[in-house]
């Protein structure tokens, strides 16, 4: 199975984000900018259109819509909709042309939303069909000019010609048959109510996992998840080698232990330091994408609580995955050190968007490719330091 990979996202309206339009050519997008640029808002948007067919819920059944719901204050569900706008709306395209689209905003405007979006599929619909008229006019003329020109020919070449005919009419038509076949499964709402949240959604597990302010995944889930997959033995024998103090990790009694060189008896992993924990979560994160299925990884600032030491091991993780196309990374950071370090060892699955805020308020902004990225750190770096 080919991992799903998105190409492009366009956002309308959600937080602070007037309008912007995004396109992805690799496997690690790094964001970058001063602050109140819309880094964190293209992750969540990201996060919530892709997860939407699954209700929102990423791989480890984590409530995303919840989690960003407390990022801004439970009873203040109208802040996901930006101030000028009606209702937000994001949409992702894979590169399979699967599309996947929500909407969030109170009842009354999701009702406006839902009217602008069928409006907007008809007119999609009636150009597919009409294109695909015109092509049946060319086809069904050259029918009939074989026919003249041959002369009545046996009735076996009529009936294999018409066949071959059929089926590229068939072929041709297929665009507008999956465009019908995917509206009813591309559209998803949200609805904030003084209740709380409302979601009407079916579909198939997100393969997605957030990381970021209010969303750190439990370590205990990681390594439930990886156990079953009989995955652990290997990753620990890998940390190992880049954590020298590190013997082992496992369940004593239902609590995840750390096992040290230097102590005779395991700790609890909650007593080791925020660093070791990161790390360890991190490492967890990146080996759970298999080459047949991949997966969307999306870090808010994963140098938080790193050293520089720690730094390291996260980009050869998050670099080397990436490189064998496994998983696909949407970042936000503000370490020049972390930029600099996963472009020189991914430069050419890397993409850095450099995000500004504009005097009107409007957002912008420059893509560049790892090898351009690499001739910009000074600025780059410049922007990391600003307000």
């Amino acid at each position: 199975m080919k991992p799903m990979v998105v190409k492009r996202i366009e956002i309308n309206g959600y937080r602070g984000i007037d309008e912007v339009e995004l396109t992805f050519d690799g496997w690690i997008n790094i964001f970058v900018g001063r602050n109140n640029t819309g880094k964190s808002s293209i992750l969540e948007a990201i996060t919530l259109a892709a997860s939407a067919p699954n209700q929102y819920y990423d791989l480890l059944n984590n409530d995303l819509l919840e989690i960003l719901r407390e990022r801004i204050g439970l009873g203040r569900e109208k802040y996901l909709v930006n101030l000028k706008k009606s209702f937000a709306r994001v949409a992702v395209s894979f590169d399979d042309d699967l599309r996947s689209e929500t909407v969030i905003g109170p009842p009354e405007r999701i009702q406006r939303a839902d009217k602008e979006w069928i409006k907007d599929s008809v007119s999609i619909l009636e150009r597919l069909i009409a294109e695909k008229k015109q092509k049946m006019r060319e086809l069904i003329e050259e029918k009939y000019r074989e026919y003249i020109e041959a002369r009545k020919p046996p009735d076996y070449l009529i009936t294999r010609r018409l066949r071959e005919k059929l089926r590229e009419v068939e072929h041709d038509y297929k665009p507008i048959m999956n465009f019908i076949t995917r509206l009813q499964d591309s559209l998803w709402f949200a609805i904030y109510t003084p209740e709380g949240v409302k979601r009407f959604t079916q579909g198939t597990a997100s393969d997605l996992i957030f990381i970021g302010k209010g969303s750190l995944l439990p370590i205990s889930s990681l390594y439930d998840m990886l156990i079953r997959r009989g995955l652990i033995p290997v990753i620990i024998d890998g940390l190992r080698k880049d954590i020298e103090y590190l013997v082992d990790l496992r369940r004593v009694e239902n609590e995840l232990m750390v096992f040290l060189n230097w102590l005779n008896e395991p700790l609890p992993l909650q007593l080791m330091g925020d660093g070791f924990r990161e790390i360890l979560r991190l490492a967890l994160v990146v080996s759970i994408p298999r080459r047949e299925h991949g997966l969307l990884i999306l870090l808010e600032e994963p140098e938080r609580h790193l050293h520089p030491g720690y730094i390291e091991l996260v980009t050869d993780y998050i670099a080397k995955v990436a490189n064998e196309r496994r998983a696909q990374f949407f970042i936000s950071t503000h370490s020049s050190e972390f930029i600099e370090s996963l472009v020189d060892k991914a430069t050419r699955v890397t993409r850095v968007f450099r995000m500004y805020r504009e005097f009107d308020g409007k957002i912008s902004c420059e893509q560049f490719t790892g090898f351009e990225s690499k001739k910009l750190l000074t600025e780059i770096k410049e922007d990391l330091r600003g307000i």
